[in-house]
């Protein structure tokens, strides 16, 4: 038998490959990473799997 772990595990797995595909993400190298249910919306979080490169005009390598 799973333990409930692997279950929520599962879940989740299921979840992001769903909204990946719901959002048309083909980029290989974006990765969600979590989803946070809010009152009135969803909050996915994702991140690049490599260090982005600094914007060339101002230097900056905020994420967006």
């Amino acid at each position: 038998m799973k333990s409930d772990q692997t279950i929520i595990r599962k879940n989740h797995m299921e979840q992001l490959h769903f909204i990946t595909n719901l959002l048309d993400i083909k980029d290989p190298n974006i990765k969600s990473v979590d989803i946070i249910n809010m009152d009135t919306h969803k909050e996915i979080i994702a991140k690049l799997d490599y260090e982005a490169p600094s914007c060339p005009d101002c230097k900056s390598n905020e994420e967006i």
